[in-house]
């Protein structure tokens, strides 16, 4: 049976020194996406993953694109590598950029560019307008009521994330976190402060939205591979024409995690995935009343039970090489042999030609090198012969067919099921 799942990132907080280790060492695809993190910066991004001290780190505004560039690469090593897609994305706060990214709605480098730029647009509004507290112990109700009664007289003070049932964090001046504090002391709740320059999410960040809405404005933003849950407003982006506004204005408005969790719980999702340094989610999820099961892919426990659940690379592991080797030919045979009633000379080179010849290239070179394809090589035959029939306007039913036929006689089809639920 299939179980709907999702994929989570966290935000900022979530850093530790060599955080990049937990893949790069194993991947090479890892490595070459750090690679060009780094071309693309103009920094040895490489450096600050595996070999930064936590204060080098801290020191060199470079936290949040560390954190994201995790996120990603561990995206790419859960689907490329081991087969696991998400039905949806969401991230906390910064992690929202990484969902985005990995839903192909914002290119790899143009988030790099964002993610920096928003570090120190951060760190330049930030000081000297206030301080963050994280309150455990305490529901969101009652830390709405007494942070509205200071700030009637006292000074600005505001929940800025809804975590979790029992936990929240205010932003607020230092005037009005002070009185809160006091007030808080007599509830027996627990109180820590927030290692951070600025009241985030919140109101008294305001003068960011012109800067923000400065680097939006040089992004280009596409359609939403995967469905992604904005943390701002709790829903769905509804079209990628949504992002420019959301995104914007995330620093002044509060995060509104459990409201995430309850959008998950309504579409039937029960699985969550942290995709990302740590476990933060993972460990918020344990005070939410919400029937969740969230596994962390840096949790090795957790890491061995979701390759278990999710990845299609165990069932593949029964097929030989035989049959991987000839799901390519299959493939790269019925994409050549179907008739062909598109007249656009233009996209079909771009749609049919071009990735076809990808696919014949990869096959070659790995027969030559006497290699056996693995799920992300066959998947790209697949996606390859799957857009082929579209490009060539070949007729639904026989489309289906072909794509059904592949899979059978290969006995592929327990690994690629989508490929026949899919409307093709």
């Amino acid at each position: 049976m299939y179980k709907k799942k999702a994929f989570i990132f966290p935000g900022q907080g979530s850093h530790y020194a060599g955080m990049g280790q937990t893949f790069y060492n194993d991947f090479h695809s890892v490595q070459i996406l750090v690679e060009e993190a780094g071309d693309l910066l103009g920094l040895n991004i490489k450096d600050v993953l595996l070999h930064y001290t936590i204060d080098e780190l801290e020191q060199s505004e470079l936290v949040q694109t560390a954190i994201v560039i995790v996120g990603y690469c561990s995206f790419k090593v859960l689907t490329e590598e081991y087969g696991i897609y998400p039905d949806l994305l969401a991230g906390h706060s910064l992690g929202e950029l990484s969902a985005l990214a990995c839903s192909g709605a914002i290119t790899y480098k143009d988030t790099l560019a964002l993610t920096r730029k928003r570090e120190k647009i951060m760190n330049m509004i930030g000081p000297g307008q206030g301080g963050m507290i994280a309150v455990m112990g305490i529901d969101a109700d009652s830390a709405d009521k007494i942070c509205k009664s200071i700030s009637s007289h006292l000074g600005y003070v505001a929940v800025s994330n809804y975590n979790s049932d029992e936990q929240v964090t205010i932003s607020g001046t230092e005037q009005a976190l002070k009185e809160l504090i006091s007030q808080l002391n007599n509830q027996g709740v627990r109180i820590l402060p927030v290692p951070v320059p600025g009241p985030y999410h919140s109101r008294l960040m305001e003068s960011s939205l012109p800067f923000m809405k400065d680097e939006l404005n040089k992004c280009d933003f596409s359609p939403l591979e995967y469905p992604v849950i904005s943390s701002i407003t709790g829903t769905l982006y509804r079209s990628e024409k949504e992002i420019y506004e959301r995104l914007a204005i995330q620093l002044t408005n509060p995060v509104r995690w459990t409201q995430v969790l309850a959008c998950f719980a309504e579409g039937g999702i029960k699985e969550l995935i942290e995709i990302g340094p740590q476990s933060v989610l993972r460990n918020l999820s344990m005070t939410n009343c919400i029937d969740l099961t969230v596994l962390a892919i840096e949790n090795r426990r957790d890491f061995q039970e979701i390759l278990r659940r999710f990845s299609k690379v165990r069932e593949l592991e029964t097929v030989n090489s035989v049959s991987r080797n000839q799901l390519l030919n299959d493939c790269l045979k019925e994409a050549l042999c179907a008739p062909n009633y598109n007249d656009d000379e233009k996209e079909f080179e771009q749609g049919f030609l071009k990735p076809y010849r990808k696919i014949l290239s990869n096959s070659r070179n790995s027969e030559k090198l006497g290699g056996v394809p693995g799920y992300k090589e066959m998947k790209e035959a697949l996606d390859m012969l799957h857009q082929a029939l579209i490009i060539k306007k070949v007729a639904d039913s026989e489309r289906r067919e072909i794509m059904q036929d592949v899979l059978y006689v290969n006995g592929l089809f327990d690994v690629y099921p989508d490929y026949l639920k899919m409307q093709v």
